[in-house]
């Protein structure tokens, strides 16, 4: 009588297989970075022109209010922007309020680098769009006319 022995697999997972399983999660996961990247500088674009709006907005309020019996302006650069007091910008004024926005994001005015809006009736004779542009070429822009009305676009 002849035995003959039998190897009984488990119900485990070979190298290649799992090696396989690998290969297709870096492959997906690869694909998808980009994606995700191109969706957060989008977003970032969103919550940037939203907040430079408000700011602007805001500053429109303290000038309408006369807050410190001042005309108020925001001051635009590159990748910042800076609320003021007053008709002129002065790097140095301490009640300057200083924004930041994010490297993949740049700022720029046809109206001038200083948007100053009037005492009580919010106007401005810095009428013109912020063009906020990312590093992938989306873009978003704001509108001040010289009445003051602010739009986001």
């Amino acid at each position: 009588m002849h035995q003959r022995t039998h190897l009984n697999r488990t119900g485990g997972f070979s190298f290649i297989e799992v090696m396989m399983v690998m290969a297709v999660l870096v492959l997906l996961a690869g694909l998808a970075i980009p994606f995700y990247q191109s969706f957060q500088v989008s977003s970032g674009l969103d919550n940037t022109t939203r907040e430079v709006a408000s700011a602007l907005r805001r500053t429109q309020g303290l000038a309408m209010g006369s807050q410190q019996w001042s005309a108020w302006g925001v001051h635009i650069g590159t990748h910042q922007y800076v609320i003021f007091p007053g008709t002129v910008y002065n790097p140095s004024e301490p009640k300057n309020e200083i924004f930041t926005i994010p490297q993949s994001i740049t700022l720029s005015s046809s109206a001038g680098a200083d948007i100053v809006f009037s005492r009580i009736k919010g106007e401005t004779a810095n009428a013109g769009t912020l063009t906020l542009q990312t590093v992938n070429n989306e873009a978003a822009s704001i509108t001040i006319n010289q009445r003051g009305i602010i739009n986001v676009q």
